[in-house]
This record gives C-alpha cells, sequence and structure tokens, in this order.
C-alpha cells in the first residue's frame, strides 16, 4: 500500500501512515524505507522534489526524526538519502545539522570540515535558530583541532542560558518546535567538548524552566534530557534524587519498551552502570560498559565510547587494578589517536 501511495504521488497517505502506532525500530525503518523509494522515484520524475517540499513531506518526516535515535542502523542512512532529495534550504540546514552532529560524535574532524563547508554554501538564515548550526559545529572542530576561542558568541550564549533560560527564547511556548529541539541538541553537544557533567545539569534545568511541559510530557525530548541529567548527577553527585530519576526512567523504558528508541535504551544502561559503579557493584557496571563499548563502536559514537573507557578505568583504579586501568588507558589513547584529534582534552576520566 506504501509503495503504491509513494508512485502514485498520494502524499497525504503517506502522512497518514507515518501516524500510525508502530514499534520505534518499525517506524524508523518505515521511514527509511520512504526515503529511499522518493530518492528513487526521483530519477525518473525531475518534479518530485519540488512536490516532496510543496506537500510538505519532509516536515512531516522531520517531526519523526528528531527522536535522534543514533544507534539505530537506519537513521543516518535515512538522513543521509533524505538530504539528496531535499530542495528547500531549510530542509537541508535540518538535515545536514543532524549529520554534524553524528560527525561530532564520532570525532571524524575530515567530515565535520566538510559539513561546516555545506552549511555555509546554503546560505541560510542563522537568525532563525536559537544556535547557529554552523556556528556550533565550527567550534567543535577548532577545539578539536587544539585551537582556543576567546570570547566566542555561541559559548557565551549558552554560559548566559545557564543562569538565563529566557535568553536564548523569549518567546512563551509550552514546547519547543522542531528547530529549537535541535539548537539545544546543539548546546548539549558542545558541552561534551566545552563543558562538565554539572554543566549538562544546569542546561537541562534551564530547558525545563524555558518549556515547563516538556518533561511531564513523555515525549522522547523529555526522555532524553531526563536521562542525560541522570547520568550527570550519578557521575559527580549521586543522592536520593538521582535514585528516584532511575526509577521514573526504568518505569518509562519498560512500560513504553516499543516506543523508545535504542539511543535512549542505550543512555539509559550507562546511567546503571554508574549507579552499580556507586554502589560498588563493580562487576555489573563493567558488564554494561563492556556492552556499551560495542554499541558504540558499532554506530561509530567515539566520544560516548571515551566516556565508557573512562568509566571502566576508574573502576578499575577504584579497586586496585591499575595494570588493567592502564590497558583500558593506552586503548582509549589508541582510539583517539587513530582520530587526529587533540587529546588533551580528553586525558581526564572525570567525564
Amino acid at each position: 500500500a506504501l509503495r503504491f501511495s509513494l508512485r502514485n504521488d498520494n502524499f497525504e497517505a503517506v502522512g497518514h501512515i507515518l501516524d500510525l502506532s508502530l514499534t520505534n525500530y518499525e517506524k524508523n525503518y518505515l521511514i527509511y524505507f520512504i526515503a529511499e523509494n522518493f530518492s528513487y522515484i526521483s530519477k525518473e520524475n525531475s518534479t518530485l522534489t519540488l512536490q516532496l517540499e510543496q506537500n510538505g513531506i519532509h516536515k512531516a518526516l522531520i517531526k519523526h526524526l528528531i527522536n535522534f535515535d543514533f544507534v539505530d542502523s537506519t537513521y543516518k542512512d535515512t538522513i543521509k538519502t533524505l538530504l539528496q532529495i531535499a530542495k528547500d534550504p531549510e530542509n537541508a540546514v535540518f538535515y545536514h545539522t543532524i549529520l554534524g552532529i553524528l560527525d561530532c560524535l564520532s570525532l571524524d574532524q575530515e567530515l565535520l570540515c566538510k559539513r561546516i563547508e555545506k552549511l555555509e554554501a546554503l546560505n541560510y538564515d542563522s537568525n532563525k535558530w536559537l544556535i547557529d548550526p554552523r556556528s556550533a559545529l565550527e567550534i567543535i572542530y577548532l577545539k578539536n583541532k587544539g585551537i582556543t576561542l576567546a570570547n566566542n558568541e555561541v559559548l557565551l550564549k549558552i554560559e548566559k542560558f545557564k543562569s538565563d533560560p529566557f535568553y536564548l527564547d523569549n518567546k512563551a511556548k509550552e514546547f519547543p518546535n522542531v528547530g529549537d529541539v535541535l539548537s539545544l541538541l546543539l548546546v548539549i553537544t558542545i558541552n561534551l567538548f566545552y563543558g562538565t557533567p554539572s554543566e549538562v545539569i544546569k542546561i537541562c534545568n534551564s530547558i525545563a524552566k524555558l518549556y515547563p511541559k516538556l518533561f511531564t510530557s513523555k515525549k522522547p525530548f523529555a526522555v532524553y534530557l531526563l536521562n542525560l541529567s541522570a547520568v550527570a548527577k550519578a557521575k559527580i553527585k549521586p543522592d536520593p534524587k538521582t535514585d528516584q530519576m532511575e526509577v521514573i526512567l526504568a518505569n518509562l523504558m519498560d512500560r513504553r519498551h516499543k516506543t523508545t528508541t535504542l539511543y535512549a535504551q542505550t543512555l539509559f544502561q550507562s546511567l546503571k552502570a554508574y549507579q552499580y559503579k556507586n554502589k560498588m557493584e563493580y562487576e555489573k557496571a563493567l558488564s554494561i560498559a563492556y556492552d556499551n563499548i560495542e554499541i558504540y563502536k558499532r554506530n561509530n559514537l567515539t566520544i560516548y565510547e571515551i566516556s565508557a573507557y573512562n568509566l571502566v578505568i576508574n573502576i578499575f583504579n577504584e579497586i586496585g587494578n591499575h595494570e588493567m586501568a592502564n590497558n583500558y588507558t593506552f586503548i582509549k589513547m589508541n582510539v583517539l589517536d587513530s582520530k587526529n584529534v587533540n587529546t588533551a582534552p580528553f586525558h581526564s576520566t572525570a567525564n
């Protein structure tokens, strides 16, 4: 039915199909199937790309892509395919920004440089964004090159946002729109390179104040932010509230298992690993950390792979097995060396 609708330009049917109640895996594969078919049809039908824009198909698909399922094998391929058939620069910016964030997480400086150049060539209106995507990706690129920035506008904006949530967005809104969500994800990604776990908590608190109904909505982005806050607290100052957040997330994962992204599930496993470490249940913590390392390797999420190595190193140091700690430090540094980035910011195991 879907293939028939695609071939006959029945765009309204595509919208209805996207709104079906499906598991997260099914939804991701459905969007991938739609993207691949549109790409194939566009080779025969030169007007299709314009029709997709006119009928709001990209907007409809983008609405379902802000779950940011970075550990689903089809997610990145879907974004790449949709980018090839995106005629409107604003849609192209959205796709390039998601791919740019993945370039950052993979520490792929070559791809990131090309991504910045492509965003610059689009000549889009950066004022429509809470955080300009090109500028955000550029400061991460420079950080990985070992170039220090002074009084950078984006970094100053983020610093102000931590104390004044309405600094980025002074329009009263219950929920962030698609562009806002992507801008906030850029803020979080920048913090991976310039900030600390305590800064993650400040950022999430500011987002909660800016969009008060978001955290009670159980939307994918809300679950993601709750996960981030809980992991940050578990890293630096675990307390009863951290345990409470873990219980809430466990219930959400259990009740909404079919619609929870693999990415969210992996982040939740990270939380459990840190919590086990804090309770000195080291074998359980290591078991999860090893599993996560394999997931991050498979999906080229190097920045998270490094974080998982840090957890393993800290556990072995705590139990007095310095030989194993040194072994994993060596593995971690080899991974970083293979990426040709400035390794100095990654020496610490605090993050």
